[in-house]
């Protein structure tokens, strides 16, 4: 299941880039986090491709996989921010080495997000030491701040022919 759903949302990011409007709550109901270091390199490149793609996409605001927990459940989405934030900065090394673009556009894309809006302040019930953490992660001087959609795309592709 994870690989039909990693294999529809690169044709759709691909076609409109991050503006989809992807349904992260009930389509998309794989906990990608948990392939940030998998052995499996299709579904290692496609969940942290994921994890781009749902801070892409609200960055430009067509979708929002991650909402504040409200107490209740069926308000509750299916995607937890601190989960995903807690793998990427438990691997991030691993990342920056085999998906430098992606790493830097995640950086820059939780950079921005969390100028526009704190994350204590949007997620006040996630452990505040984790956006600090986040933000020492972040503090490492990011070449080229900033993403571009080809360059992640190629990043993409290039590791899955690898797999091939």
């Amino acid at each position: 299941m994870i690989r039909e759903k990693l294999k529809e949302l690169l044709e759709v990011t691909e076609f409109v880039y991050f503006d989809t409007s992807l349904d992260w709550h009930t389509h998309y109901t794989c906990e990608f986090y948990r392939f940030f270091n998998y052995n499996d390199t299709y579904e290692k490149t496609g969940s942290i491709f994921a994890f781009l793609s749902m801070l892409g996409n609200w960055y430009t605001k067509s979708s929002f996989a991650f909402k504040a927990d409200t107490g209740k459940s069926f308000e509750d989405c299916f995607h937890k921010i601190e989960d995903y934030l807690q793998a990427f900065l438990a691997h991030s090394n691993s990342i920056q080495n085999e998906f430098p673009i992606m790493y830097r556009s995640i950086s820059y894309l939780l950079d921005q997000l969390d100028s526009e809006e704190k994350f204590e302040t949007r997620f006040p019930h996630v452990d505040q030491t984790l956006f600090q953490n986040m933000r020492d992660e972040l503090s490492i001087p990011l070449y080229g701040k900033g993403f571009n959609i080809d360059k992640i795309f190629k990043e993409v592709h290039f590791s899955l022919l690898k797999e091939e």
